[in-house]
């Protein structure tokens, strides 16, 4: 028997993205309380014209129409992409919420980057399933388990064929900008 580690795609996903730097919905992905700042939206352009948007028309918009949002500073990332930041979570989700962005060619989101972290954990009996790692987490108010995926081992067997068997390393993701020091099962 020959192992290698792999990772194939047996992922319990609770949210409704799978992937990191794209853009969600805008109710998909929002700020609360517990992050810390800057709180940081991302706007893009959608059209397949690639009209460049300058900054300071966006920054115009916002000091003259929503001076309540608060906000701090508007960077180019790109031709047809730029960052808003924002002095407080609330006016970054009524940016989000309220689309105050208003053009259907403009995509806003805040990156999972920002508000999720992914941490590995070890030494998980491999006959835990991931519901039950999500389910049965306990002392996890501020960090909230967003996503649990376990590694596995590819086994060829004698015959040839290849076979996969979990291992006690999991990769999880929460929803918070900062790991927790721990993690309680069935507590």
């Amino acid at each position: 028997n020959t192992t290698s580690e792999h990772s194939p795609t047996n992922q319990t996903n609770h949210t409704s993205n799978n992937h990191l730097n794209t853009a969600h919905s805008n109710m998909d992905n929002l700020y609360n309380c517990l992050d810390s700042g800057p709180y940081i939206v991302i706007c893009k352009n959608t059209d397949d014209s690639k009209i460049q948007i300058h900054p300071m028309k966006i920054g115009k918009i916002l000091y003259k129409d929503h001076p309540e949002l608060n906000t701090t500073n508007i960077r180019r990332l790109g031709n047809y992409k730029f960052e808003i930041e924002f002095q407080y979570y609330t006016g970054a989700n009524n940016f989000l919420i309220n689309k105050i962005d208003n053009s259907p060619n403009m995509k806003a989101f805040i990156p999972q980057t920002i508000t999720h972290t992914k941490g590995f954990v070890k030494n998980i009996d491999p006959d835990i399933t991931n519901e039950e790692i999500m389910e049965f987490s306990t002392n996890l108010e501020r960090f909230p388990i967003t996503n649990v995926h376990r590694f596995t081992r590819k086994i060829q067997e004698v015959d040839g064929t290849n076979s996969y068997v979990p291992t006690k390393t999991c990769l999880i993701t929460f929803r918070a900008q900062t790991i927790p020091q721990k993690i309680r099962l069935f507590n």
